[in-house]
Parts: C-alpha cells; sequence; structure tokens
C-alpha cells in the first residue's frame, strides 16, 4: 500500500530512541491468527506508518507524497461515512512516541480510525503562540515548594487534553529494547535479597549528558524528576541520579523503583520496572495506564501525587518495608504475575502478552468483544492515587 520510501530500513528504527513499539506491534499483526486478506471481513485496517523514522510533524516533500498516498488509497477502500454505523472497517493508527507526529492528518484520519497509543496525552507544538511569561519565586526554596503544581507547559508545547478518545482510542504498554530486557532480567533480585529501598536514574531539566535532552525536559516545565532528585539523592538505601551504567542492577536491588513524568506523562521507565521486579512507583498525574479496565493496578504498583514527592514518599516507602512486610511481598508477587502484560518479546506466552492486551481491547470495541472487557468511553480518573 505505501510507496517504497516509507519502508526504508524500518526495523532500524528499533535500535534507537524510545518510539519503536510500532515495530513490534507490526511484526506480531504480520503473523496474527486474527489477520485476513479480504478487508471486507476485517474488523480495522492496521496502517504501519512508523511515524517516529520520519519527521511527520513537517515532512520532506517524498514522505509527504508517499503518506498522502498510503492515506488515500487507505481511506478510499472505506464505505463511506466509515465507523461502526457503517459496518466498514476502521483504520488502527500505532503511535508510540509523547508526539502524535501526525500533524495535517487529524482532520482526515480521526473520525475513520481508532488509535493505539503509549500516551493519553501527546504533546502538541503551536507555533506562533507566544511562550507563557517566566514564573518568578522569591527564593529556591519557594521554586521547590512549587514543583509539580503548574498548570501552564512552558515554550510553545503542551498536552493534549482531547486527542485521545476514550472508550475508542486505546493505551498500549511501550516496549524495551530486547538486550535492556535482558539485563534488567539478568539482575532481578528475589525479592528477601533487595539491598535498597527505591532507586531512580534518568534525563531531566538539569541534566548534563546534552543540552538538547535538558532542553527538551525544560520547555514542558518537567520538574517532577528534579524533585526526586532533591528529596531522594542523599537518602539512605537509595540509588538516585541521572544516567548511570548501573542502572539495570540497581533496579533489580531494589524494592520500589521511581516512575516520575517525563516529556510526556507516559515514560518507559514504568515497563523497564516489570523486568527488574521491581514495584513501580508512579509519580506521574496524568498517566492513562494500558488495559486499566481489567488489570488492576493496585496490585503491582503505588501511584504518589507528583506535587507531594518531598512529602513523605521516602518516609512511607521506609515504613512498608519495616512495619507492612506483607504488603510489600504481595506487591512484588502482583508485579511477576503482571509482567507477561507489558513483555513484547514473549509473543507465544499463552493467556498473557501486550499483544493480547491489545486484541482484547480492540475487540472490545467491535461486536465480537468479550463481556469481561469493559469500554468506558469517559475514561478513567486518572488523577487517582493509590499507596
Amino acid at each position: 500500500v505505501s510507496h517504497s520510501v516509507l519502508r526504508e530500513k524500518p526495523l532500524w528504527c528499533a535500535t534507537r530512541g524510545l518510539c519503536f513499539t510500532e515495530v513490534w506491534i507490526h511484526q506480531y499483526l504480520r503473523r496474527s491468527a486474527c489477520r485476513v486478506n479480504d478487508p471486507a471481513e476485517a474488523d480495522f485496517i492496521y496502517l504501519p506508518v512508523y511515524a517516529a523514522c520520519y519527521g511527520m510533524d513537517n515532512p520532506e516533500l517524498e514522505h509527504a507524497t508517499a503518506l498522502e498516498l498510503m492515506y488515500g488509497r487507505a481511506l478510499s477502500s472505506l464505505a463511506p461515512g466509515g465507523g461502526a454505523a457503517a459496518k466498514s472497517p476502521q483504520l488502527l493508527l500505532v503511535l508510540t512516541c509523547e508526539k502524535w507526529k501526525m500533524k495535517g492528518w487529524e482532520e482526515a484520519l480521526r473520525h475513520r480510525s481508532v488509535v493505539a497509543a503509549v500516551e493519553a496525552r501527546p504533546l502538541q507544538t503551536h507555533e506562533g503562540s507566544p511562550p507563557p511569561p517566566p514564573q518568578q519565586h522569591a527564593s529556591a526554596g519557594a521554586a521547590s515548594a512549587d514543583e509539580g503544581r503548574r498548570p501552564q507547559l512552558g515554550g510553545h508545547t503542551v498536552h493534549c487534553k482531547d486527542c485521545f478518545r476514550f472508550g475508542r482510542d486505546v493505551v498500549v504498554p511501550s516496549a524495551v529494547l530486547p538486550v535492556d530486557a535482558a539485563r534488567l532480567k539478568a539482575f532481578n533480585r528475589a525479592q528477601e535479597d533487595r539491598q535498597l529501598l527505591a532507586c531512580f536514574h534518568g534525563e531531566h531539566a538539569k541534566t548534563k549528558t546534552r543540552d538538547d535532552v535538558a532542553q527538551g525536559y525544560r520547555e514542558v516545565n518537567e520538574t517532577v524528576r528534579l524533585a526526586v532528585l532533591k528529596h531522594f539523592e542523599d537518602k539512605p538505601e537509595t540509588s538516585v541520579g541521572g544516567p548511570h551504567m548501573g542502572y539495570s542492577f540497581f533496579m533489580g536491588n531494589s524494592h520500589f523503583c521511581l516512575i516520575p513524568k517525563g516529556r510526556g506523562f507516559w515514560t518507559v521507565r514504568l515497563y523497564e520496572a516489570f523486568y527488574s521486579g521491581c514495584i513501580p512507583v508512579l509519580l506521574s498525574d496524568s498517566y492513562a495506564l494500558p488495559f486499566q479496565t481489567w488489570l488492576d493496578w493496585s496490585k503491582f504498583s503505588l501511584k504518589w501525587p507528583m506535587e507531594r514527592v518531598g512529602d513523605g514518599l521516602y518516609e512511607h516507602l521506609k515504613m512498608l518495608v519495616a512495619e507492612q512486610w506483607d504488603v510489600v511481598e504481595a506487591l512484588h508477587t502482583g508485579v511477576r504475575e503482571a509482567a507477561c502484560w507489558f513483555d513484547y518479546h514473549a509473543p507465544e506466552s499463552g493467556s498473557c502478552s501486550p499483544y493480547l492486551g491489545l486484541m482484547r481491547e480492540l475487540a472490545a470495541r467491535t461486536d465480537r468483544g468479550d463481556s469481561k472487557v469493559g469500554v468506558d468511553s469517559s475514561g478513567p480518573k486518572l488523577q487517582r492515587y493509590w499507596f
């Protein structure tokens, strides 16, 4: 269907960056028992766009021409009006970055498509709109007290609150590179042998590794990672800081892995935690989690308000290990039992895999759906916490 320029080194995209999950989904769908050859028999027509590989916000002419041809053919294959009412297949688009790189295509595609995305509140850049005035603080103490409480994002970049349609679109987990997954598994210790309370190592707005990375965090006014560094870096039995070669070891040796918001509310750190057997502590208020209608995330994670990172989180985690070990054991067990839903590298894992999760979610949006898989058009209450 697509022009050859859109098939240039597609698998190479899985060797860089964090937005390669579509590669794994595509390879699964190619071999899936759900695949049919006749579009008239299909509920969905999947378009392998590989958005992470192309500058689709401002594509080069040859890419733009190829995309126009591909989308035009796909749309022309659908019945007029599209959607369930017309009993015609819908387009399935897989978008696996914090930005949905679909500028210029939303109007033509959205009413005829279902989006499977890792981020339900994607970043959008509004060209021409002036950035908000910089916030002033009386002191460094006042600045840190305000961390996580700023509703407006800096620069021209904002989180889109209505791009994702709950009840129609699907949140999917992010894949972890095979080499990283293997390393994390290798350092996954038994819960009774773990020596650290909590860990986090990653990029942030003051990172020294690359200026463009730091700028990327600053342009979305990301502050929770800085708060984690400030309030955990010197605490006993923790390993917290910037990127570190020993990160896989630290995760496998920790009871809790801190999962702060990145540029988007989504972060691959969450899915790394399952390979390491580490209990995720979500610090991302508006993170729409995958498979929430039938996975009880409170059984294998904690979620703490971003603005309260310095307000008793360390003490709470320490109390759980010291005084409520049965709770920690149950959470560790929950992590082990749920991990298969996020492991893209074990597609033949019987009744539990991210591929099966995606299929269940898509089926629930058709008349083939499992009645046990609910579809809530109002969406989950994102700012809900459990700890």
